[in-house]
Parts: C-alpha cells; sequence; structure tokens
C-alpha cells in the first residue's frame, strides 16, 4: 500500500490521471478466489465488489472448476479492447459522421510455450519464456449506422490501431513481448 501511495505522489506531481485497483484473493491448491473493490463514485455510496474465481485443469492438479488464469487474462483483454474501442469510436468521423459501433464479435486465439511454467528442474532456466507467446485473430466490428464499404473497412482498421494503441491491457502484453495480431474488420 505504501508503495502504491509513492508511486501515486510521483505521477500526480505532473499531469497524470492515475486509476488505481485494488483486491484481495484467497488460494487453496491451484484455485483462487479474488475480490475487486471499487471506490464509490461518492461518499454516500457503497462500496461494490466482484469476485472471480480461477482454476486449472485436472490434468495440472486442478479441478476445473473454473476458468483458467491465462483465459481470464484474454478475456481482460477483449473486455479492454471492447470499451476502449466504443471511446475511441466516440471521437472518430467517416464523412463527418460519428463511428457508432453497434457489437464487435471477438474471435482470439494464443499461444504460449508450457515448458516456460513447468519445466524442470526448477533451478534451471526454463527453455521457453513463461508468459503468452502471441494473441490473433479478428475483431468483427458491427456498426449502428452503415457506412459505404472501403470507408468503413478503413475506418474500422484504424479503430483496431488506435485500439491497440490505448488499451492498458494490448499495452500490458505488447510491452511483455507479447506479439498481438488481430485484424479488426467489418462484420459480415
Amino acid at each position: 500500500m505504501a508503495a502504491s501511495r509513492a508511486l501515486s505522489s510521483v505521477f500526480l506531481r505532473g499531469k497524470s490521471r492515475l486509476h488505481t485497483y485494488a483486491l484481495t484473493a484467497v488460494g487453496t491448491s491451484t484455485s483462487t478466489s479474488t475480490s475487486f473493490q471499487r471506490a464509490p463514485p461518492s461518499t454516500t455510496s457503497s462500496h461494490s465488489s466482484f469476485v472471480v474465481h480461477t482454476d486449472t485443469l485436472a490434468s495440472d492438479g486442478g479441478t476445473d472448476t473454473a476458468p483458467q488464469p491465462v483465459e481470464l487474462l484474454l478475456a481482460a483483454l477483449v473486455g479492454c479492447e471492447q470499451a476502449t474501442a466504443h471511446f475511441v469510436s466516440r471521437h472518430m468521423r467517416v464523412d463527418k459522421k460519428r463511428v457508432k459501433i453497434d457489437t464487435i464479435k471477438f474471435d482470439y486465439h494464443a499461444v504460449r510455450d508450457e515448458r516456460g511454467a513447468a519445466s524442470l528442474p526448477l533451478h534451471k532456466e526454463p527453455p521457453a519464456p513463461a508468459r503468452l507467446l502471441a494473441v490473433s485473430g479478428t475483431a468483427s466490428v458491427r456498426l449502428d449506422e452503415p457506412t459505404d464499404g472501403d470507408d468503413a473497412e478503413r475506418a474500422v482498421a484504424e479503430l483496431g490501431k488506435l485500439v491497440h494503441a490505448r488499451c492498458p491491457v494490448a499495452q500490458t502484453l505488447l510491452s511483455a513481448g507479447v506479439s498481438l495480431d488481430v485484424r479488426w474488420c467489418i462484420a459480415k
């Protein structure tokens, strides 16, 4: 907590607007239960909280009763991209008209080399990184108001570039060396 306050004070001297996150978690065997606490929007509101569970496959010692942590990481990526896309689209224009998104269908696939996390002996450097190596797929965007084909395709491609540049989860993955090969296109 003190580190968080110290980091906040460094950034607050400039023009930063920091958003902080808080959670508590309890783990048993390969499962966790994580609670996220959000600060109330005003002092008269009550706190809201969410609980997320994780587990691993039975073949990895888990009970397979909840998503694996890496699956939740991918869910965080698409959730963040969805929110970021709606922010970006509110400020985009095509033929002087605002770009309005109806839905985005994400079809993503990720790959990691299990030797990074599970190689033995433990004191020896793993033969591969323990992180995701790549995320690929498509984000198919259905616009609220149809736009001419080429203009719409260009707008959605630009939307994808802006989303990846502004999405905190995408930027975290890219900074970790994960390859993001996602094609943003008009939904057919």
